[in-house]
């Protein structure tokens, strides 16, 4: 391999590094996006909760899941109609947060209702799994503030177990907060200071 060719594959090598990093950096919508609606949702179950409206607890649940289901969707889908090429760590990234929403499911839905465990739990498992989640986009792409960020859902869910439930809503808040929207602003600030390099 000649010097001209091993610095075309350095070239290729580095274009796709910059590639991938700024199709992270605008995912940061993703993350905002769910985040808020997932905050909105929570404090509506918890309210339901307070006023003694079991009943309408599930449905509100299944209305977070498919709703969340649907704003990832349409953010992702929006940005892969402008991509001809979807990036390997892009694949691997959804990949894992597919994985982890199948575990989601069934944690939230499938073993509570065959009486595995109580639905107090839930919040738990949850967030353990969407901390692998944010966790492995953060090591995929390369980013530590979103790996630290990741943190946040374990330690909520360690928080949880031993609070008293009066105490989860606001804990949950905060987790989603650190975890799902914060790490979004990150992306976003990050994608705004590389427009503004391109611009100058």
């Amino acid at each position: 391999m000649d010097q001209t060719q091993a610095q075309k594959n350095l070239q290729i090598v580095k274009d796709m590094i910059e590639k991938t990093k700024k199709e992270t950096a605008e995912s940061g919508y993703f993350f905002i996006f769910i985040g808020i609606f997932a905050m909105i949702m929570t404090y509506v179950i918890s309210l339901l909760s307070r006023f003694h409206l079991p009943h309408l607890i599930l449905p509100a649940m299944i209305f977070m899941l498919i709703g969340g289901g649907i704003i990832g969707y349409l953010t992702v889908n929006k940005k892969e109609k402008k991509d001809e090429i979807k990036s390997y760590p892009k694949t691997i990234s959804y990949s894992v947060w597919f994985v982890c929403s199948a575990s989601i499911i069934l944690t939230t839905f499938v073993f509570p209702f065959i009486n595995l465990y109580p639905f107090d739990l839930v919040p738990v498992f949850a967030s353990l799994f969407i901390g692998v989640a944010v966790f492995s986009t953060g090591v995929i792409f390369e980013f530590r503030a979103i790996i630290l960020c990741s943190i946040s859902w374990w330690a909520g869910a360690v928080i949880m177990a031993y609070v008293n439930a009066s105490w989860e809503v606001y804990i949950m808040l905060a987790v989603i907060f650190l975890g799902w929207i914060l790490p979004g602003l990150i992306l976003n600030k990050k994608y705004r200071s590389r427009e503004i390099v391109h611009e100058a």
